[in-house]
């Protein structure tokens, strides 16, 4: 068993105070620095050392001095809490590396180093400031507010306080999804909110979280922290707002990485407060959920490639549906949905949609894929139409103008080889998605107008079509099922293997999107569960044999083939 006090006074020096309690062993240390000593408050549960020390600022709440991490009771962060990887084979070893780590923060106390890391722990400093404040108000922001000063609405329920920008078109959206279509909207207080962007370039540390908040800690974020153009505006607002005001903050604390704050002010003179410091004020800090997109991206991927391009999908089957709902998820903005089909019971169980969207509407497959993920995500522009690619075609030859990447999932070849021969035309960008039966293979080809190769080269051989090249199933084999009659004939295949090739598409999107397709197109595969496909007899090609045997293979650069009546040397 570990002697703590032991290995503390060996490696450190002498223990002020040792206390063993059931469950805990606490002691005090006195530790040197910043020409003061810091008295630290160690506690080892019976649970070290698979779980490592609490080491606390004793007495922490008795100072005003606040520092960078520790938290409001004392307790001080000196390890992320999530996916901590320690050696709990060596305790001693342990308490000496979690003491060190404390130290060498203790050390960074009063320095630069320590503002810069008080900055980027903005928002915790924050949240003490807002836990203690009475009024403990939280705003969830649903617009992008970007870097123009702008005037915002704060919309009130009973409960919740919502903030849009004025310019936010989907505010009414958003509220019916999440009060609830039927809300009474006369209930809801509508008032105006200010948002102010500070400019990149500045060094704004927290207010001291450990006193009450002034208007000079609103000034001292303002002041000197704004673009010129954004000063002009800002003394305008200040003139003419003289009562109660909200007012939201945005200030870049990194490269990419803007923190959104709030005041309410409570104003109880003729003017405005912030022209002056008057502490007879009450200030009021808010707490930001953010739900905006682009916080929502940075939150996930980062990946912003996503924002401005505009996506075609046809064929909103058990792999197109998922495809749509993953590229809303990764920051799309706008999307066009093509497919002619409803939405049928006998679909719902690997397709995305579920039975809630089978009593909705006409049964439309994409309407109701629309009113799916624009539920998800409100901020999102959707295009529906509910004709086969042929049809669509037929109508309006221009449809697709505007369409910067088109995505095909409709599994099916020929429809697909007529696809691939429009948009060639069209000199638009084509990522096609399918799988093999049972799911033993989930397929992508990537594939851009000015490189050699196309969907044809698959499904041609020197005896015209052929099956698909890139199966993993031997071809000459039949797969097709039916439980009830021939109008219900389907290719067996979970939602397992949808998602697959769903994650296979969106991959190939951003690939197109962020220029990783070069001169040669992109044939990219996955291996999925045989079991089943072996027990009923059928048998696996030669690619799955050389793609198990050699990885690397599942990816190939794309080769025409001689036999495309398309693009080959036979055509």
């Amino acid at each position: 068993m570990t002697d703590f006090k032991q290995v503390i006074e060996k490696y450190y020096g002498e223990v002020l105070q040792f206390k063993e309690q059931k469950n805990l062993t606490c002691f005090l240390y006195e530790y040197e620095a910043l020409n003061k000593k810091v008295t630290l408050r160690i506690e080892i549960s019976d649970r070290f050392p698979n779980e490592i020390p609490e080491i606390f600022v004793h007495k922490y709440e008795d100072s005003l001095d606040f520092f960078s991490h520790v938290e409001s009771e004392g307790k001080v962060c000196y390890f992320p809490t999530d996916n901590i990887v320690f050696d709990n084979t060596k305790p001693e070893q342990l308490i000496i590396e979690c003491l060190n780590q404390v130290l060498k923060i203790i050390e960074t106390w009063k320095t630069q180093e320590m503002e810069n890391e008080l900055r980027r722990e903005f928002l915790s400093y924050w949240s003490y400031l807002w836990n203690k404040s009475k009024s403990r108000s939280i705003c969830t922001l649903y617009s992008v507010l970007g870097d123009s000063i702008q005037e915002c609405e704060i919309i009130r329920s009973k409960s919740r306080n919502f903030l849009f920008s004025k310019k936010d078109n989907k505010k009414q959206e958003i509220l019916n999804i999440v009060l609830g279509e039927n809300h009474d909207r006369n209930k809801l207080k509508k008032e105006t909110a200010l948002y102010l962007p500070i400019r990149e370039n500045n060094n704004i540390i927290p207010p001291n979280p450990k006193k009450e908040l002034k208007i000079e800690d609103v000034k001292n974020i303002i002041d000197g922290n704004l673009r010129s153009s954004v000063k002009k505006q800002y003394k305008r607002w200040l003139k003419r707002t003289k009562k109660s005001f909200w007012l939201f903050v945005g200030i870049p604390i990194s490269s990419g990485n803007t923190i959104v704050i709030g005041f309410f002010v409570k104003n109880h003179g003729n003017n405005n407060p912030l022209k002056k410091n008057d502490h007879s004020h009450k200030v009021i800090p808010l707490l930001i959920k953010r739900a905006d997109s682009q916080y929502q991206i940075n939150r996930t991927s980062q990946n912003h490639s996503l924002d401005k391009a505009k996506i075609a999908i046809i064929g909103l089957g058990s792999v197109g549906s998922i495809v749509a709902n993953h590229l809303s998820k990764m920051g799309a903005k706008s999307l066009l949905l093509v497919d002619n089909d409803s939405i049928e019971v006998e679909n719902i169980s690997r397709h995305l949609l579920g039975f809630d969207s089978l009593s909705k509407g006409d049964g439309s497959k994409v309407e109701a894929l629309q009113n799916y993920i624009e539920k998800q995500n409100p901020n999102i522009n959707i295009d529906v139409e509910s004709l086969s690619f042929q049809k669509m075609i037929e109508v309006d030859p221009s449809s697709f103008d505007d369409i910067d990447i088109i995505v095909s999932c409709t599994g099916d070849t020929m429809t697909n080889i007529y696809i691939d021969n429009f948009f060639k035309e069209m000199n638009k960008p084509l990522v096609f998605g399918w799988l093999d039966p049972y799911g033993i293979g989930s397929h992508c080809l990537i594939a851009k107008a000015q490189n050699p190769g196309c969907y044809g080269c698959l499904n041609y051989g020197s005896e015209g079509l052929c099956s698909n090249r890139a199966s993993f199933a031997e071809p000459g084999q039949n797969f097709q099922k039916n439980l009830a009659s021939c109008g219900s004939s389907f290719i067996p295949y979970n939602y397992i293997a949808s998602n697959s090739a769903a994650n296979l598409v969106c991959e190939g999107v951003l690939r197109v999107i962020e220029g990783e397709v070069d001169s040669n197109n992109l044939l990219t595969s996955s291996i999925g569960r045989t079991n089943q496909f072996l027990k009923e007899g059928f048998k696996l090609s030669k690619r799955h044999k050389i793609c198990t045997e050699v990885p690397e293979k599942l990816e190939t650069k794309f080769v025409v083939s001689e036999y495309c009546p398309f693009c080959g040397e036979a055509s």
